[in-house]
């Protein structure tokens, strides 16, 4: 994955805030959290939300002073997930019905694509190996082919771990990588 600020440049991880992929010029780190400049300087240009400091009483002889406060927002509802938040159960699930969903869920292509293409390969060698010895040792010799079976469930079951793991990772902030970037 590239930064979203310099595309030539691989990202370290991803804005916990925003989702943003970032490189390690453009990220941050606040409080264990990976943040992206960007997200910084809209932390720090939101006014605070602490209320204004009254002053001291008076003596009742004097009036006292009504201090002006300064334009309130209205209160928002409930701040959706950050974009960059991946659910690690729809990836699992996506990746249950097939290897590789759940990594382009994820926002890893090239490992999804290489997942669902060696997927396909694997079922259709493995059928050519077990038919092809059906044909040729009349039935006997394709329970032999039986274990090549569990080639492409051994991917199935990584798929779904690799999807799972990688959306946890992606929202702890820590730094992904996809296949041959």
């Amino acid at each position: 994955m590239k930064c979203y600020v310099h595309p030539d440049i691989d990202a370290v991880g991803t804005c916990t805030n925003c989702g943003k992929t970032v490189c390690s010029g453009c990220a941050l780190e606040m409080n264990g959290k990976l943040i992206c400049k960007s997200c910084i300087e809209r932390m720090a240009t939101q006014p605070s939300s602490q209320p204004p400091v009254q002053p001291a009483a008076q003596p009742a002889a004097q009036p006292v002073p009504q201090p002006t406060a300064p334009p309130v927002a209205p209160v928002a509802a409930a701040a959706p997930a950050a974009p960059g938040r991946k659910e690690p159960l729809i990836s699992l699930i996506l990746s249950f019905f097939f290897p590789g969903l759940g990594q382009i869920y994820n926002g890893q292509m090239k490992k999804g694509i290489i997942l669902i293409v060696a997927y396909l390969a694997l079922w259709i060698g493995m059928f050519i190996v077990y038919f092809a010895g059906t044909v040729v040792t009349m039935g006997v010799g394709a329970l032999c082919c039986l274990p090549v079976l569990l080639v492409p469930m051994a991917e199935w079951v990584y798929g779904m771990y690799d999807a799972y793991k990688v959306a946890n990772m992606i929202n702890r902030g820590e730094p992904t990588k996809d296949w041959l970037s």
